[in-house]
């Protein structure tokens, strides 16, 4: 992967037509000369066509509406790849797979000396939900590249290595020698991280 892209496929694929959902969330109709594919670090699929005026789109395969019009017949994308463009599906769907569990896969962002926070953290257990309280001497903050946030820290009782995601955590968050703060507030205070608060 390369500046956050891994392409795929590149060629010229003339007079290729699909609907796609534009910036204005508006279907928009396209049609030109496909010139790549390539995989974003996230995992999603981009393609890259350039209009009768010449103006290069970059297009999330997500946001495409229709079926893809080359010559007289039509494709998912899927059938594209592997019809038209020839390309082994299993392969590239399977590199997709894995680009996406490494996005998805927290990483450490910052570590703190640890400090002792106390929080309720609300998860499912046998389809019941449960409220639960923890003291835990917090050193870490995570994230992924879907801007999904934890922390982490050491049990103050066990010594166990526990992992929290933002959202669960059911409580202002009460460290030792702060004041209680929600999780941004927070997250600036002991981490100091600015959080814009929609992760």
């Amino acid at each position: 992967m390369v500046n956050d892209e891994a392409t795929i496929w590149t060629g010229n694929i003339n007079n290729i037509s699909f609907s796609f959902l534009n910036d204005n969330e508006k279907k928009q109709r396209i049609t030109g000369e496909l010139n790549r594919i390539f995989l974003h670090k996230k995992g999603d699929f981009y393609l890259s066509i350039i209009d009768g005026d010449g103006i290069n789109h970059i297009i999330n395969e997500q946001y495409v509406e229709t079926k893809f019009l080359v010559r007289s017949s039509r494709y998912e994308f899927v059938e594209l790849c592997r019809e038209i463009l020839k390309l082994n599906n299993s392969d590239v769907f399977e590199y997709a797979n894995i680009i996406r569990d490494i996005a998805a896969t927290a990483k450490i962002i910052k570590e703190t000396l640890p400090i002792r926070t106390s929080f309720t953290y609300t998860y499912f257990k046998n389809e019941l939900r449960v409220r639960e309280k923890y003291d835990v001497l917090i050193d870490q903050y995570l994230e992924n590249e879907y801007g999904h946030q934890w922390i982490s820290g050491l049990d103050s009782n066990t010594g166990k290595r526990h992992i929290f995601q933002k959202s669960k955590i059911d409580t202002m968050l009460n460290s030792e020698g702060h004041k209680k703060h929600k999780f941004d507030e927070w997250l600036s205070v002991i981490f100091g991280i600015e959080n814009n608060g929609n992760k």
